[in-house]
């Protein structure tokens, strides 16, 4: 099957313009002065973004202080053998960096698909093409770690069928734009207890398929991986390893460096090619370790923001209760 065979992956947009008629005034308001606020932002040159940013980081970290009791709270228990002052820089950093990422995501309402993959390399697609080859399909995991939002052309290289697992946002109109975001390259989105049954459908129709999962967010149910990951028991979710290894397809990370403002290197790495072979732990443990290195050599391109340890391991009952 050649690249411009793909099936259409775009299924869905009824579903997406019903919920958006659900959304109420509230909703609706706050998504028009968005969207305005966006598409004004969007039509400037990438390089204004960056002269921009500065005032971001002083509105986002200084004014208003978005999160930064959990980015804190999150850095003194991740790195606890460092300083309060290198802390403290790690935090300015990280939120320098975020206020970039955020005019960035901005961006990518008018970033031409060649500026996007002009700023965007991966560097070894041949990794990926190699599989395809093979008629492997490929559960794909990454991080909330660089611009993942810049990614998403990676469904351009390849022949396989792209799909992404996501969490409908509450907002239906939100909702309803980041999904015409993150599919205008051709990767469908679908929600996560949805997204084994596709992939296997996708397989059984001749149609060798990306599955990509953002997979650091703290599951939504205690049926996880626990795990130590930056010096503290966090739990991982075990849907994107539960899908390779019931399938017997590939489990390979997809790694993202920034080289300069705005400009991003992706790279494929291969953690098994059955990953029958390998328990859904052995998976999630490898996940979890190649992650925490990179977090660990360059801190500042994690989203601290988030909650990512709001539960703690449940204990162990008493020998004998």
């Amino acid at each position: 099957m050649d690249k411009g065979s793909k099936a259409s992956p775009s299924a869905g947009p009824g579903l997406v313009k019903h919920r958006e008629t659900e959304a109420n005034l509230g909703q609706r308001l706050a998504y028009g002065l968005f969207l305005a606020l966006a598409h004004a932002v969007a039509i400037w040159p990438t390089r204004w973004l960056h002269g921009f940013s500065f005032l971001i980081y002083g509105l986002v970290y200084k004014v208003l202080g978005y999160r930064r009791r959990v980015v804190r709270q999150n850095l003194e228990r991740s790195f606890p053998a460092r300083s309060p002052a290198e802390r403290a820089e790690l935090e300015r950093g990280f939120y320098r960096y975020f206020s970039d990422f955020i005019l960035e995501s901005i961006k990518a309402v008018r970033l031409s698909r060649a500026e996007q993959q002009e700023r965007f390399v991966f560097e070894n697609p041949e990794l990926v093409e190699s599989l395809y080859e093979k008629g492997k399909s490929i559960v794909l995991v990454s991080g909330h770690y660089g611009n993942w939002e810049w990614s998403t052309h990676f469904s351009l290289l390849f022949r396989h069928v792209s799909m992404a697992a996501y969490r409908p946002l509450a907002n239906p109109l939100f909702d309803g734009f980041m999904r015409r975001l993150r599919e205008r390259h051709g990767t469908r989105l679908v929600p996560q207890e949805g997204i084994y049954r596709a992939f296997v459908e996708s397989m059984r129709a001749g149609r060798p398929v990306i599955a990509w999962f953002i997979a650091d967010q703290s599951p939504s149910h205690q049926n996880g991986h626990w795990t130590r990951f930056l010096n503290q028991d966090t739990q991982f979710v075990l849907g994107p390893a539960r899908v390779a290894r019931k399938t017997g397809q590939a489990f390979v990370f997809m790694g993202i460096d920034r080289v300069g403002r705005g400009r991003y290197r992706g790279r494929f790495e291969l953690l098994a090619e059955d990953a029958s072979r390998h328990s859904e732990a052995e998976l999630v443990e490898g996940f979890a370790r190649w992650l925490e290195a990179r977090i660990e050599a360059e801190p500042r391109l994690w989203l601290w923001t988030h909650k990512r340890w709001k539960r703690g391991r449940p204990q162990a009952p008493p020998a004998g209760a």
